[in-house]
């Protein structure tokens, strides 16, 4: 039963309270008094279509509630439950909030819901008969609970009710388990895999940093190396050997056509010459001798650098230093 409707900023009324009592309750008056504003406002709690047109002029919302006493056998109570609303008395209180931007909000016992819910609860506690509204029975959604009631199968329903949760709760559950069935067998999948390939790479203790540290090296040999073979190519170039040789043999040339008092500052000069034709032959085997040192497995940095990347690759995978 309606027991109390609250109106306030809809259409020309700022704020009303109407209570009403047991029985019949007649509201009348003349056309254009207001009757018509009072059914829109019910309506519009019980779950109608929102209308910004329904707001007073100046404000920013329009708000109705209305309250109804409840039976304790009344449908009205499942739809609560199902929409997961509870109540601590036998009333229920709709209430719309119309902004005045279009939009608008819905609570049951000031509890937040949909406006589907607020409808499917309002269906069950309103009828509205008119010249140009539809029936409630003629609402196939209603005729289980109209039919249900007729045949006094209240507490059968809500047993039914009751057992078909058990068993959607049970379906949820073997669902559940289900997958972490599923997903456990997958982890385990995944988990032997990672193992296999942690297997296969093998890392030791203290590996990257030893491979860092031999690349470092092999990447400095290598542009020693480069140093040492271009040093070669200048000492091998026929430039400062035959030069020195040459001039060397001038000079003894000339020191024939002196007496030898006189020749001895030429043959000074061929002797230094011939030291630094000697010296440059030993610095010539030095830099051999230091090119051969660092020569180099040229795959052996490949084999380092990708060992290396190897380790790295796998400590980013797994979020874990290679040597742990």
């Amino acid at each position: 039963m309606l027991c109390q409707l609250a109106i306030q900023d809809i259409v020309l009324i700022d704020r009303l309270t109407l209570e009403m009592g047991a029985g019949l309750t007649a509201l009348t008056g003349e056309t254009g008094a207001g009757k018509s504003i009072l059914l829109d406002s019910l309506s519009l709690a019980v779950g109608a279509k929102a209308d910004k047109g329904l707001v007073r002029h100046g404000a920013e919302k329009g708000m109705v509630a209305a309250t109804f006493e409840v039976g304790a056998d009344h449908p009205a109570w499942t739809h609560l439950d199902e929409g997961g609303l509870s109540t601590e008395d036998d009333t229920i209180t709709l209430r719309r909030v119309q902004l005045a931007d279009g939009r608008s909000r819905a609570f049951i016992n000031d509890q937040a819901c949909s406006i589907g819910l607020l409808r499917s609860v309002g269906e069950t506690l309103l009828e509205v008969h008119g010249q140009h509204q539809s029936l409630g029975f003629l609402n196939v959604a209603a005729h289980r609970s109209l039919l249900d009631q007729y045949a006094g199968l209240v507490d059968e329903v809500a047993h039914v009710r009751a057992q078909w949760r058990v068993l959607a709760d049970l379906k949820a559950e073997a669902t559940a388990q289900a997958k972490a069935r599923d997903d456990a067998a997958r982890e385990a999948d995944y988990l032997r895999h990672v193992a296999a390939e942690l297997e296969a790479l093998a890392p030791e203790e203290g590996e990257e940093a030893s491979l860092a540290d031999r690349r470092a090296k092999l990447q400095a040999a290598e542009r020693i190396a480069d140093d040492l073979r271009s040093a070669l190519d200048v000492l091998e170039e026929d430039g400062p050997t035959r030069r020195l040789s040459a001039a060397a043999a001038q000079i003894d040339r000339a020191s024939t056509h002196l007496p030898t008092e006189d020749a001895a500052p030429l043959l000074e000069a061929v002797t230094r010459l011939d030291g630094a034709l000697e010296e440059f032959a030993e610095a010539r085997r030095a830099v051999v001798a230091a090119a051969d040192a660092f020569v180099q497995d040229p795959e052996a940095l490949n084999d380092v650098e990708e060992r290396l990347f190897a380790l790295r690759a796998a400590g980013r995978k797994f979020s874990r230093a290679p040597d742990r």
